[in-house]
């Protein structure tokens, strides 16, 4: 590069100094000349310049004559050298104050994080209201702080302030995902405050959710709306977004919410009628729970309405669980005998089915078999709540009333002892 920047110098030159006299004064004077032709021209500049130092002269000197003047003219030297500072400092000034907004947002977290909600209240109030240019690193700092002031007023059940502050909020420019966090306040607050129409809240969280599919906020938002409507088919579909969408801490207790809304929909359409639609509802809740034992007792419930009480007194066995029992029990109390005792243990193989067996025998007036199965029920169970209900109801249908009001007081007197005197 050295030797291009040499051999184009030498190309330039080279007609120049073949015009150029050879007589060193020539030269001198063939030089001197274009500089005597600007000096003229700009002679005009030059006694200008000379009328105004001449000026300041004449101005100055009867101020050095005095005391005062003389501090005066100190007091405008001094301005004058802190105007060309603040012009030359001006941009290390600026990110000087940038840094400091920084600091009292950052500060204000670390506040938020020691549950020093006032303090930092106070910290991203300063930050909103800066006039200060913001740091390069994060040049949308203002708009957060106002966003983390709309959350604690809503954390404090402040509304109307938090609609204050997210309504200062400009949008242009901001990322992702603080647009994300202002359409997931903006919903909050509106809920909050409560005076907005169901069918603009309904709106705003579809038209949010659209701008930021499967955000699991909204999406909850959405099926509580759709829950507090009754539309709880739509209150199902919005769950299954949470649930997708819901980080690792929270997954199983979405996946509990999403179970529950299946099985609520599942006995909506089975009080409806629709038995094929509530029996996929209680399939999908069995695939997303297999153990759990709500969809069980809801495929329990489909078979019965379509004529298959031992089908669902299977389902409900396969449950082993209390809600499970409980449905057993009522529908034998509707229909007293539409299973054989036999058929019955060997659909519900449960220890509390012998009491609803014993209760069977006993309506059918076998007492020998009731009072044995009571028995044995009551070794295997104990003397619960439970157990003495059906337990006195067994000795009642076999004409032991004194018994069974033995039965009872004792189970009252152990439900009501303190805990740890029960043997």
């Amino acid at each position: 590069m050295a030797r291009l920047g040499d051999l184009f110098s030498r190309a330039f030159w080279a007609p120049v100094k073949a015009v150029m006299p050879k007589n060193p004064w020539l030269r001198i004077l063939i030089i001197g000349i274009p500089i005597l032709l600007v000096m003229a021209l700009l002679e005009p500049v030059f006694g200008l310049l000379e009328k105004a130092v001449d000026l300041i002269v004449r101005l100055i000197a009867p101020l050095m004559e005095t005391s005062g003047g003389r501090l005066l003219l100190l007091n405008l030297v001094l301005l004058v050298l802190v105007v060309i500072a603040f012009l030359v400092l001006r941009s290390r000034l600026r990110k000087l104050f940038s840094g400091l907004i920084l600091r009292r947002h950052l500060d204000g977290i670390g506040q938020l994080l020691d549950d020093e909600s006032k303090t930092a209240r106070d910290s991203f109030r300063r930050v909103a209201k800066s006039k200060a240019l913001p740091p390069s690193v994060f040049p949308q700092i203002r708009e957060d702080a106002k966003l983390k002031l709309a959350r604690l007023s809503i954390d404090r059940g402040q509304a109307n302030e938090a609609i204050h502050w997210l309504t200062k909020i400009k949008e242009t420019g901001m990322p992702k995902e603080l647009k994300r966090s202002l359409a997931q306040l903006r919903a909050r607050s509106f809920l909050a405050q409560g005076e907005i129409l169901d069918e603009s809240m309904e709106a705003e969280l579809r038209a949010s959710l659209e701008r930021f599919p499967g955000d699991p906020v909204l999406a909850g938002l959405l099926r509580s709306q759709m829950l507090q409507a009754g539309r709880l088919e739509e209150a199902a579909r919005a769950q299954e977004l949470v649930f997708k969408n819901s980080p690792v801490s929270s997954r199983e207790h979405e996946r509990q919410r999403l179970l529950e809304d299946q099985v609520r929909c599942g006995d909506e359409a089975l009080s409806k009628g629709e038995l094929e639609l509530a029996r996929s509802y209680a399939k999908k809740a069995q695939k997303l729970a297999p153990k759990a034992p709500e969809p069980g007792c809801l495929l329990g419930k489909v078979s019965v309405a379509k004529g298959d009480a031992l089908g669902g007194i299977r389902e409900w066995g396969r449950t082993r669980s209390a809600a499970g029992f409980e449905l057993l029990s009522g529908l034998l109390d509707e229909h007293p005998g539409i299973v054989s005792p036999r058929e019955l243990l060997e659909a519900c193989p449960m220890e509390g089915t012998v009491l609803l067996v014993a209760r069977e025998y006993a309506r059918q007036g076998d007492t020998r078999r009731a009072e044995r199965a009571a028995r044995a029920a009551t070794r295997n169970l104990g003397l619960t709540p439970s157990t003495a209900a059906v337990l006195a109801e067994v000795l009642e249908l076999c004409g032991r009333t004194e018994d069974a009001r033995s039965i009872c007081q004792e189970a009252v007197k152990r439900l009501v002892a303190p805990e740890g005197t029960n043997s």
